[in-house]
């Protein structure tokens, strides 16, 4: 009958997320057609209650009682494909709204199962159901588009334990208020009970247009239909004085084209196209992977943009600062060679400040521009193995290495290859801040690398001052110099560019106090895809 789980499977389409096939709820059978089955319908349905009211009504329940087990046996065994509380919710309903209206069916005054039974328990299990169903929908509307999942087994045991309690009411209790008395007819309380079901499935209507971008449009279309049928029932229901008159039947068959709706949404439906429901979020979550991918390569075109305006600038900059650079460096040395001796001793000592800031500036600019190139322009860049890019760093140090009288300790080295400008920018400047730094006579600097599941971990290991605990992140900010370093020369951008090159490497980089005094920097940097692969390779025998 009113069974809205079929909403829920599908219900839960978000915008821009493909419809059903269209074979999902088209028929073959022209539109004309169905109408005309539907008035013969009705003609004969009518003809069988007039000639046994008993037969047709029993026709009826059976056919709601069978749509009813059914959409729970759907609902329920695909409680593991879905993810949607309105569907579970919807499926354990129905199998109690089945049970109550089988309770209905064998209670009917005439089918002489309880021989001496009035018509009232018929019409409470009758309300009962009602208000069970239209709780029910109300419940699936508003569990539409809820994204934290509710255990199933809870929300079979509501409708469960809801229903326990109402046929308790009505019996043995006898709790539950008369909805028929012999002679007089409805009851008051079945007659606004009937109003109230109508107006709150009127409700449910509004809920489901409000939540209807988690629905298929077609499944929304046939869903506001069987809801419009079950309040003309209702309605039908609060006129009849006779349990077999006419207003019965128009009761009863619009409840059953109701049902007939769901079916058709549900069972068909579900029958026909059974992955475009029970996968509907698998379509989904592909669309929205499409999007996000869509929108990806937007961003991604963005930043190539941006990427080559600042390129573009930092070209400009370098060459505009570079130029007036050349003569602040180079005109005080000519003046310090050809003059000399006719200098005194102020201004050779003013010459030499301007030509060393020149040359610090120089410094500046240059590991500017490899700070704002630092991790980028990698994809197509030469790789090579740690130990031959940490061969090259130290033979590039070897004078300075010499002249500081330091120890250089290399351990063995991951066989494992990155971009070599960027290896050879981390380990360039934590090896050379390290023999400027922390070179004493007779402490070694130690240099190792391992792998540590999937990282890459390197370790630049000295015995010198150490690096105070409240220091150890403003080290790595752009131009940051600790006080104990400005008299010699940097720029203070060494490692701002190793912590921006691990972490486009997919690592990140800090540092740690070395036993017994000084510092180790670290850097990780994700394994790279292949190491990885070959890794796993191994793992699985």
């Amino acid at each position: 009958m009113d069974n809205n789980p079929n909403s829920a499977q599908p219900d839960l389409a978000k915008v821009g997320s493909p419809p059903l096939p269209d074979s999902f709820l088209r028929s073959a059978v022209p539109n004309w057609l169905l109408i005309s089955a539907t008035i013969l319908l009705a003609i004969g349905l009518y003809s069988l209650s007039r000639y046994n009211f008993l037969l047709f009504h029993l026709l009826v329940e059976t056919f709601f009682i069978v749509v009813a087990f059914t959409v729970f046996s759907i609902g329920w065994n695909s409680r593991r494909f879905s993810n949607h509380n309105a569907l579970i919710f919807l499926s354990a309903a129905f199998a109690v709204i089945g049970s109550i209206e089988l309770l209905h069916s064998v209670s009917f005054r005439g089918i002489n199962i309880f021989p001496e039974i009035s018509a009232n328990p018929a019409t409470q299990l009758w309300i009962a159901a009602r208000y069970l169903e239209v709780a029910a929908f109300l419940a699936s509307a508003l569990l539409l588009g809820r994204k934290k999942m509710i255990s199933p087994w809870h929300l079979l045991a509501i409708p469960v334990f809801t229903g326990i309690l109402v046929c308790a009411s009505i019996w043995p209790l006898g709790l539950f208020p008369d909805c028929y008395i012999e002679g007089s007819g409805l009851t008051r309380f079945k007659i606004v009970s009937e109003l109230i079901i109508a107006a709150l499935f009127g409700l449910s209507i509004l809920l489901f247009w409000k939540n209807r971008d988690h629905l298929d449009r077609r499944v929304l279309k046939l869903l506001i239909a069987a809801l419009s049928f079950s309040i003309v029932a209702e309605l039908t229901f609060t006129l009849y004085q006779d349990i077999y008159g006419m207003t019965n039947f128009l009761g009863h068959f619009s409840k059953l084209m109701s049902v007939i709706l769901i079916y058709r949404v549900l069972v068909i439906g579900t029958l026909r196209s059974p992955y475009a429901v029970l996968f509907r979020d698998l379509s989904q979550a592909n669309t929205a992977l499409d999007l996000e991918l869509i929108q990806r390569k937007k961003t991604e075109r963005a930043l190539r943009a941006a990427n080559r305006e600042l390129d573009a600038f930092v070209r400009t900059v370098s060459h505009d600062l570079s130029t007036p650079l050349t003569p602040i460096v180079g005109l005080p040395d000519l003046l310090l060679e050809r003059h000399r001796g006719s200098l005194d001793e102020s201004s050779i000592r003013a010459l030499c400040d301007i030509r060393d800031q020149g040359m610090r500036m120089a410094r500046i600019l240059e590991d500017l521009v490899l700070f704002a190139r630092a991790g980028r322009h990698l994809d197509n860049v030469a790789v090579a193995p740690l130990d031959t890019v940490l061969q090259n760093v130290l033979e590039d140090l070897g004078s300075r290495i010499i002249e500081s009288g330091c120890r250089v300790e290399v351990g063995t080295m991951p066989d494992v290859s990155y971009p070599r400008t960027a290896l050879f920018q981390i380990f360039s400047n934590l090896a050379g801040n390290a023999v400027k730094y922390a070179c004493a006579a007779g402490n070694p600097i130690e240099i190792s690398g391992e792998i540590i599941e999937n990282d890459v971990v390197l370790k630049v290991r000295d015995h010198g001052p150490g690096i105070a605990k409240d220091l150890r992140e403003k080290i790595f900010d752009v131009f940051y110099r600790g006080a104990e370093t400005r008299e010699e020369p940097g720029s203070g951008i060494g490692l701002a560019t190793v912590r921006k090159i691990a972490r486009h490497l997919g690592g990140d980089a800090g540092v740690e106090e070395t036993p017994g005094g000084g510092a180790t920097f670290i850097v990780r940097l994700a394994l790279p895809e292949a190491e990885r692969q070959q890794e796993l390779d191994f793992d699985t025998f």
